[in-house]
Parts: structure tokens; sequence; C-alpha cells
């Protein structure tokens, strides 16, 4: 089914930095341990999929009127299940592609919810909890889509995560209110209580900087990194606090801070200014596998991608991608809709409408002789398989990518 944009503008953020971070702007000097990515939109390239990953593969999603998915606000991997989170319902689908349940539970009675914000799944998937920004509640339900409990937070928060089963993190994007002037909260379910607070929310920015990320948590094993995309720092979260994980260097590309200071009408003044500058001005995703990190930042309106093989610590700026695993070389320019929407173990998720796979195709088919095709057709059938059957209006493939 077709999806709208999820990079919809509704609210956000801004900068900060320090070992415990505290100030707005980038650190002259850097922590012991802490990664400076010298990012350089001048020197972006083709990045060949085949040099990142191992192999491709699809999951077609069973589409049925009772579970179509529309805009994918989230995808979580645990085990052999897949989960989405859309605007008002959460669907559950197995590795196979066919459906598992959904939680579709929208109201104001009990086990309901008014906003579906945002959901974390236990490490063992065994229950999926969800963030109600509007009744500001926590939801949690088991594996089975059943209500379980309800329990409330002193303030809005728009996106959380977990340290531990009684420490939560929450992120309060740039939201200025009387319960909360922190953007990160630090929270324990037990005592009901912030124990941490971390970046104040600057009162100018809290006047119009608010946007949607894509994501401000990522886990990968027991490592926490957070991340918020008006802002050049990505951070690593302990119980005991806030460290720096990664600075982001533009050079001349750089957003100076007080870039931020001026008193912009509203979000969409700010946006239009900050597209018309040559600064890098944001940050999006962050996925992390065994062996590799994926995250994009915007300039001069284009998302570029950033990978980053942990191996050998240097990162690549691509403009565009060449996928040589699926789609026999075919290049396109590097997207917010072709990032990936997860990653588990060694394998990121991307999410790919019909009608671009079907584009996709065509385009390796027009490029190729007969005989060409025929050859490809023999050695992708799984590919073919799918481009004889899918329809325009069916749910998204999932694609996955295998390190």
């Amino acid at each position: 089914m077709k999806s709208p944009p999820f990079f919809i503008i509704s609210m956000l953020v801004l900068m900060a930095c320090a070992p415990e971070p505290t100030a707005t702007t980038t650190p002259t000097s850097l922590p012991t341990g802490v990664s400076s990515l010298q990012l350089n939109p001048d020197k972006a390239e083709i990045v060949r999929l085949s040099g990142m990953f191992r192999s491709a593969d699809f999951i077609r999603l069973a589409t049925s009127e009772n579970h179509l998915i529309d805009e994918v606000r989230k995808l979580q991997v645990r085990g052999d299940k897949l989960y989405f989170m859309c605007n008002s319902a959460i669907f559950a689908f197995d590795t196979t592609g066919a459906f598992v349940f959904q939680i579709n539970r929208k109201g104001k009675g009990p086990g309901e919810y008014v906003s579906l914000t945002d959901m974390h799944l236990s490490s063992a998937g065994d229950t999926i909890e969800v963030l109600d920004n509007v009744s500001r509640s926590v939801l949690t339900y088991d594996q089975q889509g059943r209500y379980l409990q309800q329990w409330n937070i002193p303030f809005v928060a728009q996106s959380f995560s977990k340290l531990s089963e009684d420490l939560y993190v929450f992120y309060c994007g740039n939201m200025l209110m009387e319960e909360n002037s922190y953007k990160l909260v630090f929270y324990s379910k037990r005592q009901h209580t912030p124990l941490k607070q971390f970046f104040t929310v600057n009162a100018n920015e809290a006047r119009y900087l608010h946007a949607r990320d894509l994501v401000n948590f990522s886990a990968y094993g027991s490592r926490l990194t957070f991340l918020h995309s008006f802002n050049d720092t990505i951070y690593s979260l302990q119980p005991s606090g806030v460290q720096y994980r990664f600075v982001c260097e533009f050079g001349p590309y750089q957003t100076p801070a007080d870039f931020y200071a001026t008193a912009y009408q509203d979000v969409a003044e700010f946006m239009q200014t900050a597209e018309q500058s040559a600064y890098a001005y944001r940050l999006a995703g962050f996925f992390e596998t065994d062996h590799l990190i994926l995250f994009a930042f915007r300039q001069k309106g284009h998302w570029y991608h950033v990978f980053y093989p942990k191996n050998k610590g240097i990162p690549t700026v691509a403009h565009q991608i060449m996928d040589d695993l699926a789609f026999h070389g075919l290049i396109y320019d590097t997207s917010f809709d072709n990032l990936p929407k997860a990653a588990a173990g060694n394998t990121m998720y991307r999410l790919m409408e019909p009608s671009v796979f079907i584009e996709q195709l065509e385009a390796v088919k027009s490029s190729l002789s007969k005989n060409e095709w025929e050859t490809y057709t023999r050695t992708q059938p799984h590919l073919m398989e799918i481009y004889h059957s899918l329809k325009l209006n069916d749910n998204p493939l999932v694609y996955l990518l295998r390190e």
C-alpha cells in the first residue's frame, strides 16, 4: 500500500555537547575514545552495496484489508518477527511475510492509547510497550498483543527506550513545559521520578524547532545510542549518564551555533532557510549491525548516506548507491526513503514500495539485452516471482541487506 512520506514535520530538538554534555556547540577537543567523523559532501561517492553487504533478499508481506500498512513510523525486529508501528496500529509479521497479529487499540478506554507515539520491544520480544504522548502514559502488551498494564509519566515525550527494567529514557524534543525543561530524561518507573536530566531546552528554539526524527535511540547489544537531528553529535547512554560516541565534522559546511539563535517565525521558515544554506544541518537515522553503522545527513536539499565500517573506522559519504546485489548494478540517489528502517545482528532492513520495486526492475530490464535479461531472471527467481505477482496497492516489501 502506498505510504505517505515518513518525514512529516511535527516535533523535534536541537544541539548539545560536552563529556556529560550540557553545551550547545561542538567541543574543541574530544574526550579519549570519541571518534570524530570527517564528512565532506564534496567528496561523496557512489557506494556499491556489495562492498558493504554480502547478500540481499526480500520479504513480501501478506496483504489484506485487515492489515494494510500505511506510514511505517518505526520498525523493530525480534527473533523471527518484524513489528511495524504505523499511525494508529502495530502490525507483527514473521520472516516469511505471514501476518501474526496487530495491536489496534486507539481510544480512551482501558488498554487503549490516544496517540501511538512510539514503541519499544523487550530484548526477547515478549512485551511491547507503547508511548502515548497525549495521555502521558506507557502501555504494555504481551507478544500476542494482549493488554497488560499502563503507567503514567508527568511530561510529554516524543520517543523512549530503556536502560534497565526500571530505568526508562525519554526524549522530549524541544518542548518547553512547566513539568519539564529538558530534552532527555532518565526516569525511574519504580520511583515515579526523573533520576537524571540532560540538554536544557532553549526558549527561542522552543518557539520554532519542532520536527519528528526517524530514530532517536538505537540499540546494539548492550549499547544504547542516542541522537537528534539538528545536532552534530551522537551519544552513548549508560545508567550513569550521557557520553559522546561520535562527533560529525562537516568542515566549511558545519552549522554554526548562532544559526539557531535567529527568531524564526516557525519551523517552516527555519527549514526553508536551512535548505537554502550550504550547511549540513540535520542528521537522520542510526542503524548498527555487527560490522557496519549507517546514518544520513542533509545538505542543500539532498540526503547523503554515511557508511561506517566498524573494523576500518573511516566513514564513506555516499550521494548514490549502486545496487549490484539485487538490481544488476542499478544506480540511484541516496534519499530518506532508502535509508534502513531497522538493523539486527548482521542485517539491515529497508522498506520498498511496490511501485519502486517494479520501477527498478523495469529499469534493469531496459538496460539489458534480451539474452542478458533472461540470464538475470534465472539468477533471481525470487525477485521474478514477486515481480510477476506484485500489485501496486500491496503492503511494502522488506529489503534485507546481510553482511
